[in-house]
């Protein structure tokens, strides 16, 4: 959500109600967010000091898995975290 929420501040694009983001959108993200220092990133895009390190690597992580699933575009969940997404897909495996 935060790579998808940065497209809007640094590539100019609209959040969409469809969220989604193209490995398109996510290569030239990335290209432009690390030519920033995390410092830079704090400043310049706003972001909290602990996620301004880490960025970068997500967005190089999303970017690398579809690319090697061959995957143009990702959803973007709006309304849950990844950490809660995997928790409740492990609590069905276990539990139901």
């Amino acid at each position: 959500r935060a790579l998808y929420r940065l497209r809007k501040r640094v590539l100019h694009k609209a959040c969409t109600p469809s969220s989604s983001m193209s490995l398109a959108d996510i290569k030239e993200l990335t290209q432009k967010i690390e030519r920033l220092s995390p410092k830079d990133r704090e400043k310049n895009l706003k972001l909290a000091k602990d996620r301004a390190d880490v960025i970068l690597p997500a967005a190089y992580v999303f970017h690398e898995l579809l690319t090697y699933l061959g995957i143009e575009k990702i959803h973007v969940p709006m309304s849950v975290s990844l950490r809660q997404g995997l928790l409740a897909d492990l609590q069905e495996k276990l539990y139901l």
